[in-house]
C-alpha cells in the first residue's frame, strides 16, 4: 500500500513529469506514425524479436519446409524484416494507433447515430483497448485483437439499428 501511496503523492506533485511519461510510454497506442516498437525492440540476427529460419545452431537444429517458398521469401521480407513499412497505405492500415482511432471515432459515430449494435461492438472494442494503455509498451502482438475486431465493428456501422 505505501507504494500506491507514494506513487500517487509524487503524480500531484509532479503532474507534467507523470504525464509525459504516460503518453510516451502509450504512444504507440495513438500516434499512427509511431515505428518505437521496431527501434526498440529490434535485435538483429539471433535475438529476442528476430527469427532466422536459416539458422544452424548445432545445439538446435530446427528445419523448416514450405509447399510455397516465394510465399515464405515475401512473409519474412514483407513482415520479418519490416518492408511493409515502405508501403504507405499498409503501413497506416498495421499501425496500432490506427487502431485506436479507429475504435474511437466509431464510437462517437455510432453514439452519433445512435446505433445500438455498433456502439456495443465498439464499446467492447475500447473495453479491448484500455487494459493496453498500462502496458509499458506497445507491440503489435498485443493489439492483435482490436486488428480483427475493427473490421466487424466497420461493418457493424451498416446495420439498421
Amino acid at each position: 500500500m505505501t507504494l500506491a501511496k507514494t506513487w500517487l503523492r509524487l503524480s500531484v506533485k509532479y503532474p507534467v513529469s507523470y504525464a509525459e511519461a504516460f503518453l510516451d510510454l502509450t504512444r504507440g497506442l495513438w500516434y499512427i506514425g509511431d515505428v518505437s516498437h521496431m527501434q526498440n525492440y529490434w535485435v538483429p540476427s539471433d535475438g529476442y524479436m528476430s527469427f532466422s529460419s536459416q539458422s544452424n545452431l548445432p545445439a538446435f537444429p530446427v528445419g523448416y519446409r514450405t509447399l510455397v517458398p516465394a510465399f515464405r521469401i515475401f512473409f519474412e521480407k514483407a513482415f520479418r524484416d519490416n518492408g511493409y513499412l515502405s508501403v504507405p497505405i499498409i503501413k497506416y492500415l498495421f499501425a496500432i494507433g490506427t487502431q485506436t482511432w479507429i475504435v474511437l471515432i466509431g464510437l462517437l459515430y455510432a453514439i452519433y447515430r445512435k446505433k445500438r449494435v455498433p456502439t456495443a461492438l465498439f464499446s467492447f472494442a475500447l473495453c479491448v483497448l484500455l487494459p493496453l494503455f498500462l502496458l509499458p509498451c506497445a507491440l503489435n502482438r498485443y493489439s492483435l485483437p482490436l486488428f480483427f475486431l475493427n473490421p466487424l465493428c466497420i461493418l457493424s456501422l451498416r446495420c439498421q439499428q
